[in-house]
């Protein structure tokens, strides 16, 4: 199993998802935990490399584990609601930025990581964050 921190951004009622590579969909930026790294420092690390900015404050929101991901893995990822100073830009792998609104998640405008369409965004709006 993967184990993954991930940022959750949200600003205006939109949720920030990232995507790269040869992906054609799109997730919380964030990343997988290195040898010995607890989950707040690869979340610190994944933020600065991927967006360029500094991690003010966070808080957990959700831990889940995603056994349904495109790449055949499972992942447990543990999901923050952050605070974060700069301004963000676009770095390292990720090479797309997006906004997602609760209507554009309904509509399905863009493809999302399994986990993110299942665990993640239905719990953001049910607690009317999204």
């Amino acid at each position: 199993m993967i184990e993954k921190s991930a940022g959750i951004i949200i600003e205006d009622s939109k949720l920030l998802l990232v995507s790269g590579g040869n992906n054609n969909f799109f997730w919380l930026p964030g990343g997988k935990l290195e040898e010995g790294e607890t989950p707040e420092a690869a979340l610190r690390r994944e933020l600065k490399e991927e967006l360029d900015i500094e991690l003010l404050s966070f808080r957990p929101y959700i831990t889940y584990i995603s056994d349904q991901e495109e790449d055949g893995t499972i992942r447990k990822v543990y999901a923050y609601i952050i605070n974060y100073d700069g301004l963000i830009n676009h770095q390292a792998e990720i090479d797309k930025i997006v906004w997602l609104s609760k209507e554009d998640f309904v509509k399905e405008v863009i493809p999302l990581q399994s986990g993110v369409k299942i665990h993640l965004i239905p719990r953001l709006i049910k607690d009317g964050l999204l």
